[in-house]
């Protein structure tokens, strides 16, 4: 770190990540751990991640389970806390026997305290419990568990059984800003323990759902069983900031009940339907209540909510009548199960989409999440290699459709699949495989307020192709996904800083000696913001490649004006440079038409207040250009960002006015555009409005 001037201070980062604007977005793979797989004696470990919870500090909790006997499959629970740099904070295992095919599931609360849930068929180190002995009457039935660990993940604060005398597992666990924890799961005890005035006190199918709440203390406040006459199989639940729980899965019930107003209120007859509950916070009322499915069969698999309300499920359908709207990435083939992508709203008395996607195959989703703009991130596997891929970083199955286990030779290894959705269900931000030669699945997600996606699973340790660990057999893993514009991890980012007087500044980047063509992006963020409005440039190729861009924020709602000229580089062939300019919102949906022009193009647009994208691109086959882009209004607020091509000669560069004396930070980066040579180093320079230096980076 070194200091030029009196309030200037420069920065190198090596390899730093930040949040950037969707403009551009491509996964990036930035911290991936594997939590176990060594070899134990002659044996393999098989370990896995099942579930994983963020706090708000980006730390992420696993739950999971090690198995040490495979028939019949035994094995020990573990949780795990990661730092956001993905270092181990604390790995705890839970004492008990956990059988490896019952999911464990994971919650945190604001004061760091982590709560766990799985199922297990004894040998479990209770404390505070609610039900201290397992009711199971048979050896390998097992009951459910819940336990809270304290923020250091070394003392129990309660650790309870939580069943009847059949089986009862929990597939999913919540918990509010109170520290009450809400499970729900599986059961066919008749004699499951229910509070009184439970929504459903007696069992009424061969399985029904089931549902409790207990205090920050581990007492029991309300249980109670949900279900029909036929079977239930619960996925998840979800609790909103007002107390309200959601829970979704699947029934075999044509007496499941619904309430009035509901989307679905009838059974389609078909095997099995989605349902979907929404109960108040007392867990005595349903505020709606829907099957969701078609005329075979129709399986939830996964739950997320969003902050007012609506309900996103994952689906997995036989039923050629599945309810689907938009959207649609693959075409349903006969007895192959097709996902879905589902939104109600928060009355349950409507979809707000449903889109269906996947392979011609068939996939198994096993985790949701909603980011706070609404996008949608969804997980799973696959064992196709037509699995539709969109800004990809890993574009082709990992597997080669190779023959997975002895016992099913010709059963090939999945891969596993992360695919963000946009808020409004019309396309995919970026969708792609991930995996190695083995057998690869991601079990859970969780998506971070700052924008990161962190995953959790099991890939084959030894065939990875990211190298994340090695060893044998299958081991637990997590990593996480950045979203950024074309920028590759481990790549010099320079960072100027400086305390800056009222006036005229531009932020160029210049390819540094030696690099060749590729990409450049910059973040200029003032404290107080812009005045007037940002002008931007660079290279600009033909609508094959990525765009000029340039991204912005309104204060409140204003008319922008916007001017875009674009000269051919020496050697371009056409007389006439063709050019288009689309804007976009802050998640990617198209705010308006697209503006067409040759050497210039200008044109004004009303927009409410939000973040906003605005893309230049050459028309097909136009030579490689420089763009300058200029955007005005009276009300830009926070930082602006642009990006385009950069080729040796030519600058890309922001240029901005300040009302005030305010700090400004100013990052480059610079990616690739063919292999992973070019533009890998940019130099940064803040000059005033008569271009006289400031400072620079590195």
């Amino acid at each position: 770190m070194h200091r030029h001037g009196a309030g200037v201070l420069v920065r190198r980062r090596e390899t730093g990540r930040r949040a950037l604007p969707p403009a551009m977005l491509l996964p990036v793979i930035c911290v991936a751990l594997a939590l176990a797989g060594a070899r134990l004696g002659a044996q393999s470990t098989v370990s896995s991640t099942q579930a994983l919870a963020l706090d708000a500090s980006a730390n992420a909790y696993i739950a999971g389970i090690s198995l040490y006997a495979l028939a019949p499959p035994r094995g020990q629970a573990f949780v795990v806390k990661l730092n956001r740099t993905g270092q181990p904070v604390y790995s705890t295992p839970l004492q008990g026997v956990a059988l490896s095919f019952l999911a464990m599931s994971v919650a945190v609360d604001a004061a760091g305290n982590v709560y766990v849930a799985g199922a297990t068929t004894g040998g479990l180190s209770t404390v505070n419990a609610a039900q201290p002995a397992l009711a199971s009457l048979q050896t390998d039935d097992p009951d459910a568990f819940v336990a809270k660990l304290d923020p250091t993940g070394s003392r129990l604060i309660y650790c309870t059984y939580l069943g009847g005398s059949g089986t009862d597992y929990v597939t999913g666990i919540a918990v509010d800003a109170a520290g009450n924890a809400y499970v729900t799961g599986t059961t066919d005890s008749a004699d499951f323990p229910v509070t009184p005035g439970a929504f459903q006190s007696a069992l009424r199918g061969v399985t029904d759902a089931f549902f409790a709440k207990f205090d920050s203390s581990g007492a029991i406040r309300y249980s109670t069983y949900l279900g029909g006459g036929g079977g239930e199989d619960v996925a998840g639940v979800a609790v909103s900031p007002q107390g309200e729980i959601y829970i979704a899965g699947t029934t075999s019930s044509p007496d499941f009940p619904v309430t009035a107003g509901a989307y679905q209120r009838s059974y389609r007859a078909g095997m099995a339907d989605g349902f979907l509950v929404r109960l108040d916070p007392t867990g005595a009322k349903l505020r709606y209540s829907t099957y969701l499915g078609g005329s075979a069969y129709d399986e939830i698999r996964a739950l997320a909510i969003d902050a007012a309300g609506n309900a996103y499920v994952t689906v997995t359908s036989l039923s050629d009548d599945f309810p689907a709207t938009g959207l649609a990435l693959n075409q349903p083939r006969v007895g192959v199960p097709t996902t879905f992508v589902t939104k109600l709203n928060n009355s349950g008395s409507a979809l707000v989409y449903s889109i269906r996607f996947g392979s011609s195959s068939g996939d198994i989703t096993k985790g949701i999440a909603v980011d706070p703009h609404g996008n949608v991130v969804v997980v799973g596997f696959t064992g196709a290699n037509d699995f539709p891929v969109v800004r990809a970083f890993q574009g082709t199955t990992g597997n080669g459709l190779l023959p997975c286990g002895s016992a099913s030779p010709f059963h090939p290894c999945s891969d596993g699949f992360i695919s963000k959705l946009n808020s409004s269900g019309s396309a995919f931000l970026y969708s792609s495989y991930l995996g190695g030669r083995g057998d690869d699945s991601i079990n859970a997600v969780a998506v971070h307020s700052s924008g990161g996606v962190y995953i959790g699973g099991t890939w084959t340790i030894e065939t990875n192709p990211f190298d994340w660990a090695t060893g044998v057999g299958f081991g637990a893993q997590v990593a996480k996904i950045a979203e950024a514009p074309l920028v590759f991890p481990g790549l010099p980012e320079p960072e100027v800083q400086a305390s800056l007087q009222p006036g005229f500044y531009v932020a160029e980047v210049k390819l540094a000696e030696g690099q060749r063509a590729g990409y450049w992006s910059m973040e200029v963020a003032p404290a107080a913001g812009l005045a007037g409005g940002f002008i931007c440039g660079g290279g600009i190729q033909d609508s094959t490649q990525p765009p000029g861009w340039a991204a912005f924020a309104l204060a409140r709602p204003a008319t922008i004006r916007v001017q875009a000229i674009a000269q051919v580089l020496p050697g371009g062939a056409p007389a006439k440079f063709s050019m288009s300019a689309r804007l976009l919102d802050g998640n990617r949906n198209q705010v308006g038409t697209d503006q067409t022009g040759t050497a210039s193009l200008q044109f004004e647009r009303s927009l409410g207040a939000g973040f906003y994208i605005l893309e230049l691109r050459g028309a097909l086959n136009a030579p490689l250009a420089a763009f300058q882009l200029g955007i005005s209004a009276d009300t830009m607020a926070g930082p602006s960002y642009a990006g385009g091509y950069i080729v040796p000669g030519l600058s890309g560069f922001g240029a901005f006015y300040l009302p005030q004396q305010q700090d400004v930070k100013i990052k480059a980066s610079g990616a690739p555009a063919n292999g992973p040579e070019g533009a890998g180093n940019l130099e940064l320079r803040l000059l005033d409005a008569n271009r006289n230096l400031i400072n620079s980076a590195p």
